[in-house]
């Protein structure tokens, strides 16, 4: 490390990577935070890292246009395949194909609120249904991210694949696995054995499909977009290194991973903290009654300094002293921030508004007899923050 940094010292060669493997990383850096300050530096297997622990501190780097581009790092080549896509990429290419991402996925649904609203509550009533015919203690990560996968694939394909999945296609049933596998495997650089199955199996089988079937009619679903994006170029006679078909398989991949775990995680996080806190579940149910109605389903429709006790569960703290919802919070960065910001923020709130509002609607989660109340503890993923496997039962709610 530079002379003038302060951080830990690591071992010869892996530097301080050993020391985060295992337990759950952000605790541990919460420790060398308190120790070295709210910014610090670690070696991690040869590259320099800077860590910084105040928000402050990230909203100003990730605005600065200096810190726009992403690192060299082997894990993001990997994942990328060379660096393409989005979340990998850098300078022109990462620019234009965010653009046009955050245009065409606009386009077929995200400023679409009424016909977005109506596709995921479909998908959420098909989850509660399928969840009110299981009388046992369930685990609902598969279906959870089939749901979430289903509305992924509609936007990028015009297409759903849980009709591939109620036919019993293994290929769905390994890629369900493999989506939910890429965060524990990040820190091993497991995506080298996992990433290239990914790949080939979904999105690039898509893509070469359809590629046979272009026309000039009103793109249908992002692929469609990106086709006809290409055939602008070809049709001028222009080369545009920007948008290829490899640019396209990686970035499908990368919603693919992006938009499904990350969703799903924040869902069970939901349901777990429902579990250790039952009194914190009967408000939720009371609001969303009063609010929503025993009926209605849930809808979008009608929309117009640091955390104290942080490890505490206390929803209210993002009510203000009338009860109403504190938006624009600037200590709260789940969707990062800066020009990389996640493009899926708009989908992402509107399913987990959804898929919480009905699950508080419909069902009562309880921790089954004899099962122990789920930890809090995170699984230690290296990229997603998820929690450990735990078994609940619903009760359904009889509504009169």
């Amino acid at each position: 490390m530079p002379d003038t940094a302060v951080g830990p010292w690591g071992v010869p060669f892996l530097g301080y990577a050993p020391f985060l493997i295992g337990g759950c990383i952000h605790e541990k850096l919460d420790r060398l935070k308190e120790k070295y300050g709210d910014i610090f530096c670690l070696n991690l297997a040869g590259k320099d890292v800077v860590i910084m622990s105040e928000w402050r501190l990230i909203r100003d780097a990730f605005n600065r246009h200096e810190l726009n581009d992403r690192a060299d790092l082997l894990m993001f080549r990997q994942f990328s395949d060379g660096n393409h896509g989005i979340l990998g990429s850098c300078g022109n290419q990462w620019r234009e194909n965010r653009r046009f991402t955050i245009s065409v996925l606009r386009d077929f649904g995200l400023s679409k609120a009424p016909k977005l609203n109506a596709m995921i509550q479909q998908e959420v009533l098909k989850l509660c249904d399928l969840l009110r015919r299981n009388e046992d203690p369930q685990d609902f990560q598969h279906p959870l991210n089939l749901a979430i996968l289903n509305l992924i694939w509609k936007l990028t394909a015009g297409k759903f694949i849980r009709k591939q999945f109620e036919h019993g296609d293994l290929q769905l049933d390994g890629l369900l696995d493999l989506v939910s596998k890429v965060k524990d495997d990040a820190v091993s650089l497991g995506l080298l054995q996992i990433l290239p199955g990914l790949l080939h199996v979904w999105p690039l089988k898509e893509v070469e499909e359809r590629k046979k079937f272009v026309t000039r009619e009103p793109p249908k679903d992002y692929i469609e977009a990106y086709f006809q994006k290409m055939d602008e170029f070809k049709q001028k006679g222009e080369s545009n290194p920007y948008f290829t078909e490899l640019q396209l398989w990686v970035t499908v991949a990368e919603l693919f991973i992006a938009g499904s775990e990350t969703t799903s995680s924040a869902v069970r996080w939901f349901v777990l903290f429902l579990l250790r806190h039952p009194n914190m579940q009967e408000k939720i149910q009371s609001e969303v009654d009063r609010v929503v109605g025993k009926e209605r389903i849930p809808s979008l429709d009608d929309r117009n300094q640091y955390w104290k006790t942080p490890n505490e569960f206390i929803p209210e703290r993002f009510l203000d002293e009338d009860g109403n919802v504190m938006s624009n919070l600037p200590s709260l960065v789940p969707f990062g921030t800066g020009r990389r910001q996640c493009i899926g923020e708009s989908l992402a709130k509107m399913e987990l508004f959804l898929f919480v509002a009905t699950f508080m609607q419909k069902f009562t989660f309880c921790v089954p007899q004899g099962y122990p109340i789920p930890s809090a503890e995170a699984d230690g993923s290296f990229v997603i923050t998820s929690p450990k496997p735990y078994k609940f039962l619903i009760r359904e709610r009889l509504h009169t």
